[in-house]
């Protein structure tokens, strides 16, 4: 585990794979910790850089006695990246990490790559610049109950999910 400093805050989080590898950024829902992409991250480190960090106010990272709105942890993904020279990446999220994933691609996307919202909790209107969004691949999985632990399992069920594995990596290359 690493942490880094950002707007005087510490923000913990790992990263697994090679450094030349292309860029991926998972994004924990609430209550959650970068440790719910731990089996994913292990599975896509093979091929790809992957980072996890846990959210203000979640896991290792500091936990200021204040609110903390999707607009902010939004702004931490878009630091996270720049403190890091990540300039461009998959970015994965799940439950609210999806609704955060979501709003980040529309409010920077220049930094995502490929976007896959897992369960994701999207409330309200995110923003305007929605049409934005339409070059960026999108993939949308939907009721996967703890989804860390469940990709690897789906990518291993080969005789069931097969042609699904497959799309996955496609998506992914």
């Amino acid at each position: 585990m690493s942490c880094i400093q950002i707007n005087r805050v510490k923000i913990n989080y790992q990263s697994l794979g090679n450094d030349t590898a292309p860029l991926m950024l998972f994004v924990h829902g609430w209550r959650k910790s970068w440790q719910a992409w731990e089996d994913a991250m292990r599975l896509l480190s093979s091929r790809y850089r992957c980072y996890a960090l846990d959210l203000i106010g979640h896991g290792e990272s500091e936990k200021p006695d204040c609110r903390h709105t999707i607009s902010q942890f939004v702004e931490l993904g878009k630091d996270f990246c720049h403190e890091l020279n990540i300039t461009r990446a998959i970015v994965m999220g799940h439950s609210m990490g999806g609704q955060i994933a979501l709003a980040l691609t529309l409010e920077y996307a220049d930094l995502v790559d490929r976007l896959i919202l897992v369960a994701p909790v999207v409330t309200g209107r995110l923003s305007p610049s929605a049409e934005r969004l339409v070059p960026i691949p999108v993939m949308l999985l939907l009721s996967i109950p703890r989804v860390g632990q469940a990709l690897p399992k789906i990518c291993r069920q080969q005789r069931v999910l097969q042609r699904g594995t497959s799309l996955w990596m496609e998506f992914l290359m």
